[in-house]
């Protein structure tokens, strides 16, 4: 059986879906802009990666690469956000409301692993002697 979306009970159901993902993109806008500007004076430090003798400079040079990516999906994200919400797909604009979070939580797992992976080298290194 097919719903009919013209009944008053459903066109009330997307008013107020219209209304939360408006409440919500307006939220992660600002959210997104304090953090933007937060992120941007963290690009001068990026440089102490390489304060560590241990440190590799390719390795290094990707790990600032991937933070850059962080600041660089916000206003990314913001855009996306408000050029979907004006097509009224609202669905999208809740995933792009998450993009920079989703985006620092899979930075920070490939980091993590890069330095993992860069700890056991150096012990494998360290044990065999080559």
């Amino acid at each position: 059986m097919l719903k009919n979306d013209s009944t008053p009970r459903a066109k009330a159901g997307a008013a107020e879906r219209e209304i939360d993902t408006k409440y919500l993109a307006i939220g992660a806008t600002l959210l997104y802009i304090v953090l933007f500007l937060v992120c941007c004076s963290i690009w001068p430090v990026l440089g102490l990666l390489f304060d560590s003798p241990r440190m590799a400079t390719t390795l290094g040079y990707s790990i600032m690469c991937l933070t850059l990516l962080i600041p660089a999906s916000m206003p990314v994200s913001i855009y996306f956000i408000w050029s979907k919400y004006q097509r009224g797909q609202h669905q999208k604009v809740i995933f792009f409301c998450a993009l920079p979070i989703l985006v620092f939580i899979g930075i920070y797992f490939v980091a993590t692993l890069l330095l993992d992976i860069k700890n056991k080298l150096i012990g494998f290194y360290v044990c065999y002697q080559f």
